[in-house]
């Protein structure tokens, strides 16, 4: 889970820090609930690819994006005998 370090002196601030982990799990459950497909179903498969945003001349770090690919195999997967 998240480290949560929390601080007060006449006002409380609270610094939450994600991983990358965690980072991608939060982006795929939203993506996956725009899109109504299942997070982790069967025949699917996340990319993620995260890339510095950069604005300005000469250029100058301001963020970080995500591009995420994702794959779903439409056709049906055999199932085990039982």
């Amino acid at each position: 889970m998240s480290q949560i370090i929390t601080n007060e002196i006449n006002e409380r601030r609270h610094r939450v820090i994600i991983d990358r982990h965690e980072l991608k799990r939060i982006i795929a459950a939203a993506i996956c609930s725009q899109l109504g497909i299942k997070p982790g179903a069967p025949g699917q498969t996340m990319d993620f690819k995260f890339q510095d945003e950069m604005e300005g001349s000469p250029g100058y770090k301001v963020g970080v994006g995500c591009i995420v690919d994702i794959v779903e195999d439409l056709l049906p997967q055999p199932q085990a005998a039982a």
